[in-house]
């Protein structure tokens, strides 16, 4: 039941008064009769009750406004009566209103307590990172000293600590300058096709090590510069490349790149790892968070790079996501907005003049590394040509053709 109620004109004149147990608002009462609400409730806070009142009337949409008197707050809802008249119902929600604002401001504090936590984690992260990068630096200058085999054992094992430790108190920081709102974002021109490679090869000794193929596949048609900030684009793939090495025993690791029909660049990271249970793909995102605890002995990490990845691809304007079947593998991918220019430079005008209808042949073990690289000579115009064996090609040009370790990629004759 109202704790009061008035009849009014669509004038806003006041016609009838019923006062409830709790009273009303301002100067309502049964001397306001025949007066206007307005000057009933001159000089006090809330929503024009009079101007709700026409409106109702004009209209016959019901309406409500809230009023402020010293330390109590009342609801008015308003609704059409027959005629030209209104029917305002009054309510003390004093209760309510404290109540709300005991949750607001207790809010307000929880937030002002997080960003002071973030920035004290955000100075003390780059505090300590200043000393921890001189131990690690020694570290590696005793390893280029006169050692015996234990010593060096000895000095590797603190180097690799220490390597693990920069990594954490990295991740420690850039998440906590998320969190406080301190983490800006470059907007700058860069090659983005480089950019891509260089968060590719800081994996590369890693992959090379497990015996793991890794792959980059550009579209051809990416345009190679854009506009934003290459050093979290490289932070975000990079995290997500290392992710799919640690986490894949054998098989490969591919990263395709490539441009969205509005104009986004896509990227995917596909591997042959562990993969994802189900139930845990909800809070794969989420800050310290991995699969499951036997992740963290087996693999090591703070479960924190995800959710950078996130907040940062969110904050470049795009979405992360995840497709991924226990023990086959995951498939990591993110969109996010950057201005793609189109134009080339001479040199990277497709086709190449200078390799336009030249035959070459490629002999790569990693199927994946080759059929990206045979994608981008097709697109630089070359005829290419399989050979049935890759040592019968080698046959003929012992001695004349560079090679990478035991690959040998390029043989064009």
């Amino acid at each position: 039941q109202p704790d009061g109620l008035l009849r009014v004109r669509g004038d806003g004149r006041i016609i009838e008064v019923r006062p409830g147990a709790d009273g009303l608002p301002g100067g309502l009462g049964p001397m306001s009769v025949g007066g206007r609400i307005s000057d009933a409730l001159r000089g006090h806070a809330g929503t024009d009750l009079e101007g709700t009142v026409g409106e109702v009337v004009r209209t016959g949409q019901p309406g409500a406004v809230r009023i402020q008197t010293g330390t109590r707050w009342w609801e008015a809802r308003v609704v059409r009566a027959p005629g030209t008249e209104a029917l305002v119902m009054l309510r003390d929600v004093t209760d309510r209103e404290r109540l709300l604002q005991e949750v607001v401001e207790a809010r307000e504090q929880a937030e002002q307590a997080s960003r002071a936590k973030s920035r004290f984690l955000a100075n003390m992260s780059h505090e300590i990172r200043t000393p921890l990068n001189g131990v690690i630096g020694m570290t590696d200058l005793l390893l280029a000293t006169m050692l015996d085999e234990e010593q060096r054992d000895l000095a590797r094992s603190a180097l690799s600590s220490g390597q693990l430790l920069l990594a954490l108190l990295n991740d420690l920081l850039d998440f906590s300058k998320i969190e406080s709102g301190q983490l800006d974002l470059e907007t700058v021109r860069f090659d983005l096709v480089g950019a891509l490679e260089d968060a590719v090869e800081l994996a590369a000794p890693e992959a090379q090590r497990k015996g793991i193929e890794l792959a980059l596949d550009v579209d051809p048609e990416l345009p190679p510069v854009a506009v934003g900030d290459p050093h979290r684009l490289r932070q975000v793939v990079g995290n997500l490349v290392s992710n799919a090495v640690k986490f894949t025993v054998d098989g490969h690791v591919l990263v395709r790149a490539g441009a969205t029909g509005d104009g986004r660049l896509r990227v995917e990271v596909e591997d042959t790892g562990i993969g994802i249970a189900q139930q845990a793909m909800g809070r794969l995102f989420r800050p310290f968070t991995q699969e499951d605890a036997s992740v963290t002995r087996r693999f090591g990490g703070t479960g924190l790079g995800l959710a950078i990845c996130r907040q940062l691809v969110e904050r470049m304007g795009g979405a992360i996501g995840v497709e991924s079947t226990l023990g086959e593998g995951s498939i990591f991918h993110f969109d996010v907005e950057l201005e793609l220019h189109g134009g080339r430079r001479e040199e990277d005008r497709l086709p190449i003049p200078a390799l336009v209808d030249r035959r070459i042949a490629v002999a790569e073990p990693g199927e994946r590394s080759r059929r990206a690289l045979e994608r981008r000579l097709r697109a630089w115009g070359v005829q290419l040509v399989a050979p049935a064996d890759a040592e019968v090609v080698l046959a003929p040009m012992d001695g004349e053709v560079a090679t990478h370790g035991e690959i040998v990629r390029i043989i064009q004759w």
